[in-house]
This record gives structure tokens, C-alpha cells and sequence, in this order.
């Protein structure tokens, strides 16, 4: 199957909060994502997941906490398989919370299609009692809807959950339409031939002059949650919005059952209808009890020559003959070979306009593939951070402050490369060599320089003279640039063309006063162009820095987005404005402590702190804080080696091997040795060996066939390991190759992480990486041990007591550097 297009995923009515949910969903849970996998091999990877409503059984805020819950759970094995889908999403008639059905305005709102008076009254404005009723009702929706994953270019539409989007992906330039259905539907009577669709939705998703709006897509697809037997005025539905030619297809709900048709009338285009399953929500529906069917499906749209083609993969809940339930391919459609449905869609025409949009709440893909590529899966902005983007758009020079994990780094790069891809040059600054690196990494694929501040300096001041520096590879948080270099570098913008449309800095309160000259020096205009300036007072390590040289008023980053659980309730001690973190990271995350009582304890704690890490996390999501001053290759902890067990026991491996000489039923014959518990052999494990061997010999009395001990070697799999040979090696050789002790150096090795400095050559896969707290300062891991020497100087700032020593200032940066998992290693337990 070609890979190219936008891939979808088709879900609809969940019904969230129903007791069946759970029951169902658990029961089938595992199946689904290994059916996802499968499917995505196929049909992958997926642009957008379509939830054409009923999320949600009563509308309630609890319901819509839990769903998002369970979508994040969702979007995280998407981000397994390789997906990053945007959510599109349009409400049911049961994502609302209905009114009391006596109230005035519900009982005339129920009159609607007998009254025309009432329709007029709703739609001449905004702001009418019928129209705040319905508001009223879809609140917790639209709160909620309000944070989900969507494309670059969004437009809300006139009533709650209706909008407009465009994505652009595999050189086909979507439009999707989700229009409320439901409003009407504000009791639990039968609304069937009784809702209503009508053109100012469309209008107001799409703009007035909607017509060119779809025009400028490829192609478009229209979302409901009632498909279009359920409306009342069907005829201006067919007549005026969903006209054929207009929308690809029309993807709905409600009526647990998949289908998807296709009809031409009078030789017209095709109007199509791709109405989905329930995702195994409520077992039987409506007041006969009727069973649902439950599924999903998902789809490819493929443009070859101007020629628009559907792949569907229908999913379906089969029940087998030895009663259980599984997910299979529906083959109630007309499928292929490969269980797919391949329609022919459109002949379509190039858009014809390309329209100015909105600003993405999405990160850039490009920055968004960069950091997949660094196993972090982030792709849609918080609500705050958007918000800060579309302040920006109006500011020229500002600074932006937020506390630690409030996602100030990707805000930062995220802006820069908006600036870059609408043609300005950009330089993002930052005064960790570390932390640059890391930028360069994300960036790569925009264009725009990313330098720490001291390689920036340098630079200028050798292409004055004609040369350009290479870097060091050696850095710390104090290597700053002298006074001499820093008049060179202003001095060569006095000479210069070579300037900046706009300057980003990262961790800005590590900047000192003289630095900020040359940066408004770099600038085209010191005054008109861009300047953004992020950073945290809470974390300035650094003495003697100034303040940032804007005037506007500052914008605050709140939300933590980074610390889980206990984690952040330690770092909320050191930041009195620290809010509460993300929903998702609430219940995660754990802080453990680790206690040394002498300088000779330090690295025999520190290798259980790490060891007990590595249990939960790989070697690569970790990394050592110390509080030591820099550099961290003089740290006590560098070069410390950790053992880490095996999931399988050589011992066991011997035991199997010389298992056969109780079947020989010798006389007097001596048992199995006895060996130790540890992870290698000890000097007398290979005595008892060797001696039990020798004891074999001797009760034998006789000569056997000797064989080569390299036909002999261990294999290590999952949580086994064993002493093989070939088919035709004899069994009693075996004595031969244990009679000496070179059999411990044919056992695999155990794994042996190493800590050492991140300057050192990474070459080996189980090297953890240790820094000075000062520079892993704007970065992040998801575990960190934090290591604290004995007899650490007082240190300024919010305090924690730790062996009758002060720390504050270096507690908050180097906990907040952790998301999930944070170890502290120090001499005493905090006060």
C-alpha cells in the first residue's frame, strides 16, 4: 500500500462514564492497540483521528477528566507506533449536560421545527436566551475540547464544538468541517427527522464567503455526529451544505452501526456517508435493548494524478467460537486481499488560493520530528503556551518568565521558527554549551543560527579577524568571555551588515549586563526588531547578571508541564508561585532519598540509587546532577561503574548442564555443587565446580571421548541462560570444559553502565552522562540522581536542610530537571 497522504483513524461514540465502559474496554483493551499495531503497518502512520461524538455519556467534568485520561493513555501508543495524530472531534447528544426538560427555554426550543419565530430569534445574534441555553449546556465540552490536539490552521465555528481546519500533509491540502448536530437534542426524548443543520453553521466555521474557503483544499470532508436521516430539514441539508462535489465524504455516528455508502443522483458527483461503530462503549442501546457493534476504522486518502483514492480498513468485535471477543476486519464490506476498501474517489484541482491562517497550536513538525527522533513525544502546545505565542505577535521586545518545566525552552524554539519559515533571520541564543546543543538538535531542520553565548561572542571576535574558531569541546558554566572580546564583538556590528531580524535567549537570567549590548548591537533595529527573552529569577545560579534590557510588561509561563507527581510537590518548596502540574503527570513520578554516612559510603550509595533508577528507566532517560562545582570529570561520582544484574542466573545454567550425571546413577556419587548468589562466580564457586567435577572423574573409573570446550557456549535469551553444544558433542566432555575455570569467561556479561562526563565519547550504549546542576540548566530527563557532596557550602535562595547544610537555589533547578523519576543521594535526611 503507498504510504503517501493523510492517514486517519474513524472513532465515534465512547461513551465515557457508562459502567460497561470499563467492564468492556479492559477486557478488550490490549487487543485493540495490538490490532492498532498491526493495522498501522498498513494504513499507518496516522495525520488525524476523527471522534465524530457521543465522547462522553452525561457531559460531566469528571467525564471529560477521565477521557482525556484515557486518550492520553491512547496517544501514547500511537507515539509507540510511530503516529503523532491531531484530535478532531465534534459533540454528541451525549457530550452536554442536559437541562431540567420543564425549564421555558428547553420546552420552546423543542418546538423548533414548528415555529418559525424561535429559529429567527436564535440565529439574528449571539446573545439570546436560547442560544446561552445551548452554551450552557455544551460548557464542560468546550472547556475540554478547547485543550485537544488540532492542525495548524483552526477557526471556531458559532456554536460549541463547530470549526473549521486545515491540514496539509503528503501533497494533499485537507479541509475538514465539524458542525453540532445535537444542539437541539437537550432531552432524552426522540429527536429522530427532528434536528436540524443550517447553512450559518457553515458559514460560521468556514467564514462568510465559505465557498472559497473549500475551494482553497484539495478536498474536504464534512463531520457530524447524527448523520443526515436524523434532521428535520434534510432537503436544505442536501440542498445547501452538503451539496454533491463539496465534501468527500461526510463522517458521522450515532447509530452504532458502520457503514459507508456511496450516491450518485441524477449523474451528480458522489455524496458519501462513512458512519462508524462504537468504540466499545454500552453494550445495547435504545429502549428495544438493540446490540451494538463495536469497531473503528481507519483510512488513507491518496491523491496520484489528480486523483483522489480512499483505503479503509473497516475493524470489527467478533465473537469466536470459544467465546471470547477479538477484533477483526469487517467483512460485512466488499475487502480486498489485504482486508482494505479501495474506493476511487474525486478528480480533484489544485487549491486556488492559499489563504492567510492562524498560528498552529501545534509545534512545528519539524521541531515536533526532531524531538520523536530524541524519544520525546511532544506535538501540541498548552493553552498557555499558545497563548504566549499570539501575545508575542503583537510585542516586539518582552520577556517571557516561567517557572521550572513550563516548556519556556520549546515556546522559545517554537517561536524562532515561526520567525524563520516567514523569512526573517533569526539567532537563538542561550549561555549553556549543553542546552545549545540540544537546540541545534531540535532545529535542525529550520534555518537559523543556535549558539550558546560564549561560542556566539568568540566567533564575532574571530571573524573580525578573519578566522573562524572551532569549538573546544570543553565547557563550563563559568568559561565567560573577557572584556577585550566582548568590545570586539560590539564593535564588529558597528562595521557589520551581517545582523539579526530577531534574537530569541533561553535561560536569560544567566546573561550578564555587558552581554545584552552585543545582542542589541546584533540586532537590524535596537529598538523595532525582535527581542524575546526567557528565563526563571529562581534559577540564577550565576552571580553578578543583569536584568533583561526590555520595557514592556513580562509574560508569565505557569503551568508545569514536566514534573509528575511527587516530584513537583518537592520543587513547589522552592517556587511560591509553582502551580499544579499538568493533569496527565498528577499521579506519577516519585522522589526517593539516599542516605551516606561517611566520605568512604558515597559511591556505594550512589551505585544503589543508580542501580534502583536503571530498574524502572533505561540507561539513556537518565542522567547525574551533582552539586559539586564544575567540572563534573572531577566529580567524586565520574568514572563510577555499576553492576547491574542479569534477568537470568548463570547458576541455573550449570545446574541444567550437569543435571545428566544424576541419571547415571553413579555410586557414591558426590551432589550438585553448591554456589553462591552473586551476579558473577566467586573464586569458590569455581572450587566447588571444579572439585565437584574431578569427584565425577574419579567415581567413573573409566576414559570417555574428549572434545573441543569451543564447541561449548552460553546463550542468553529473555530471562534464561544455558550451556549449549551440538547434537553431537558428548555429554560427559561437559567434565572437561568445568574441570578449569575457564568456563566464567564464557558466560555472558552483565551489564556494566558507566557514569562519566558528557564530553567523554559516548560510544558505549550503557555510558550515564553526569553534569554540574548549573549546566543542565534548560534541559530535562526523564529520571535524575541528584548528588549531594558532604560539607556543600550554604547555598543561597529558598532553603532545604540537608546535613546541617542550606540548599535552595540548586535544589529547585536540578529536581525540576526530572519528569518521572528523581533520586537524592546526600549525607542526611532533609529537615
Amino acid at each position: 500500500m503507498q504510504k503517501t497522504g493523510i492517514g486517519f483513524l474513524h472513532f465515534t461514540d465512547l461513551h465515557q462514564g457508562v459502567a460497561e465502559l470499563d467492564t468492556l474496554w479492559a477486557s478488550v483493551e490490549e487487543q485493540i492497540y495490538q490490532d492498532l499495531e498491526r493495522l498501522h503497518k498498513d494504513s499507518g502512520p496516522w495525520h488525524i483521528v476523527f471522534f465524530s461524538g457521543d465522547l462522553t455519556q452525561r457531559g460531566s467534568c469528571e467525564e471529560f477528566v477521565a477521557l482525556q485520561q484515557r486518550l492520553n493513555r491512547m496517544w501514547e501508543r500511537f507515539a509507540q507506533m510511530g503516529s503523532s495524530p491531531v484530535l478532531l472531534t465534534v459533540p454528541g447528544n451525549h457530550d452536554l449536560v442536559r437541562p431540567p426538560p420543564n425549564k421555558a427555554t428547553v420546552k420552546a426550543i423543542g418546538t423548533w421545527n414548528n415555529d418559525a419565530d424561535i429559529q429567527t430569534e436564535f440565529w439574528k445574534s449571539i446573545d439570546n436566551e436560547y442560544r446561552n441555553e445551548i452554551i450552557r449546556a455544551f460548557a464542560n465540552y468546550t472547556s475540554w475540547s478547547d485543550n485537544t490536539l488540532r492542525p495548524v490552521h483552526w477557526r471556531k465555528g458559532i456554536l460549541p464544538g463547530e470549526f473549521s481546519a486545515t491540514y496539509e500533509y503528503g501533497g494533499i491540502r485537507l479541509g475538514v468541517v465539524g458542525l453540532n448536530s445535537a444542539y437541539l437534542q437537550l432531552t432524552g426524548a426522540n429527536y429522530k427527522e427532528r434536528l436540524h443543520l443550517d447553512i450559518r453553521q457553515l458559514q460560521g466555521a468556514c467564514g462568510e464567503d465559505f465557498v472559497s474557503w473549500l475551494n482553497e483544499h484539495h478536498c474536504n470532508v464534512l463531520m457530524t455526529h447524527h448523520p443526515s436521516t436524523w434532521l428535520g430539514n434534510v432537503e436544505h441539508f442536501d440542498a445547501e451544505i452538503n451539496i454533491p462535489g463539496r465534501f468527500i465524504f461526510h463522517v458521522c455516528g450515532h447509530m452504532h452501526e458502520p457503514q459507508f455508502a456511496q450516491i450518485s443522483n441524477g449523474g451528480a458527483n458522489f455524496k458519501r456517508i462513512l458512519q462508524g461503530a462504537s468504540l466499545f462503549g454500552l453494550e445495547t442501546w435504545g429502549d428495544n435493548l438493540q446490540a451494538r457493534i463495536h469497531g473503528y476504522s481507519a483510512g488513507r486518502l491518496l491523491l496520484n494524478k489528480n486523483v483522489l483514492q480512499l483505503a479503509l480498513w473497516p475493524r470489527r468485535l467478533l465473537a469466536t467460537q470459544a467465546g471470547h471477543r477479538k477484533v477483526a476486519p469487517d467483512f460485512t464490506y466488499q475487502l480486498n486481499e489485504n482486508g482494505c476498501l479501495l474506493i476511487k474517489l474525486d478528480k480533484i484541482k489544485p487549491p486556488k488560493t492559499s489563504a492567510k491562517q492562524p498560528e498552529s497550536i501545534l509545534f512545528s513538525p519539524e521541531i515536533t520530528e526532531a524531538l520523536a527522533k530524541l524519544n520525546k513525544n511532544i506535538a501540541m502546545l498548552t493553552d498557555e503556551q499558545k497563548s504566549i505565542l499570539d501575545h508575542l505577535v503583537e510585542h516586539r521586545q518582552v520577556a517571557i518568565y516561567g517557572c521550572a518545566g513550563s516548556g519556556k525552552t520549546l515556546v522559545a524554539v517554537e517561536k524562532a521558527a515561526r520567525l524563520s519559515k516567514a523569512g526573517l533571520r533569526v539567532l537563538l541564543l542561550s549561555h549553556s554549551q549543553y542546552l545549545a546543543r540540544y537546540l541545534q538538535n531540535i532545529t535542525a531542520g529550520v534555518r537559523m543560527d543556535v549558539f550558546d553565548v560564549v561560542t556566539w561572542i568568540k566567533r564575532l571576535c574571530s571573524e573580525q579577524r578573519g578566522h573562524v574558531i572551532e569549538d573546544s569541546g570543553t565547557w563550563t558554566p563559568y568559561a565567560e568571555p573577557v572584556n577585550d572580546e566582548i568590545e570586539q564583538a560590539t564593535q564588529f556590528f558597528a562595521s557589520s551588515s551581517k545582523r539579526y531580524d530577531a534574537i530569541i535567549v533561553d535561560e536569560g537570567q544567566d546573561f550578564r549586563e555587558e552581554w545584552w549590548n552585543v545582542i542589541r548591537r546584533a540586532l537590524v533595529d535596537s529598538e523595532q526588531s525582535i527581542l524575546y527573552i526567557f528565563l526563571d529569577d529562581n534559577q540564577a545560579l550565576m552571580p553578578h547578571r543583569g536584568k533583561p534590557p526590555v520595557h514592556a510588561a513580562p509574560f508569565r509561563l505557569s503551568r508545569n508541564c514536566r514534573n509528575s507527581g511527587e516530584i513537583f510537590e518537592l520543587v513547589r518548596r522552592f517556587h511560591s508561585c509553582a502551580p499544579e502540574p499538568s493533569l496527565s503527570l498528577k499521579d506519577i513520578g516519585i522522589v526517593k532519598w539516599y542516605h551516606y554516612r561517611s566520605s568512604e559510603d558515597v559511591r556505594s550509595c550512589a551505585s544503589r540509587a543508580i542501580r534502583e533508577a536503571l530498574d524502572s528507566l533505561p540507561g539513556n532517560s537518565l542522567v547525574v546532577l551533582t552539586a559539586e562545582p564544575d567540572p563534573p570529570e572531577a566529580s567524586i561520582l565520574n568514572n563510577l561503574a555499576i553492576e547491574m544484574p542479569p534477568p537470568w542466573r548463570w547458576q541455573d545454567a550449570i545446574r541444567r548442564a550437569l543435571a545428566f550425571v544424576k541419571t547415571m546413577k553413579l555410586h557414591n556419587a558426590p551432589s550438585l555443587p553448591t554456589l553462591s548468589g552473586e551476579f558473577s562466580p566467586t573464586q569458590e564457586d569455581i572450587v566447588n565446580v571444579e572439585r565437584f567435577v574431578l569427584a565425577i572423574k574419579r567415581t567413573l573409573r573409566t576414559s570417555f571421548v574428549k572434545a573441543h570446550s569451543d564447541q561449548v557456549r552460553w546463550v542468553a535469551s529473555n530471562n534464561r541462560v544455558d550451556v549449549c553444544y551440538p547434537n553431537d558433542f558428548p555429554r560427559l566432555s561437559l567434565l572437561d570444559y568445568f574441570s578449569t575455570s575457564a568456563w566464567v569467561q564464557d558466560i555472558p556479561n552483565n551489564r556494566i553502565y558507566r557514569v562519566v562526563s558528557p564530553l567523554s565519547a559516548r560510544h558505549e550504549i550503557f555510558d550515564i552522562p553526569i553534569y554540574s546542576i548549573a549546566s543542565f540548566k534548560g534541559l530535562e530527563s526523564d529520571g535524575v540522581v541528584l548528588f549531594y557532596p558532604a560539607k556543600q557550602g550554604i547555598d543561597p535562595g529558598r532553603p532545604i536542610k540537608l546535613h546541617g547544610q542550606f540548599h535552595g537555589m540548586k535544589t529547585y533547578v536540578g529536581a525540576s530537571r526530572a519528569r518521572f523519576l528523581l533520586h537524592m543521594v546526600a549525607q542526611g535526611y532533609p529537615e
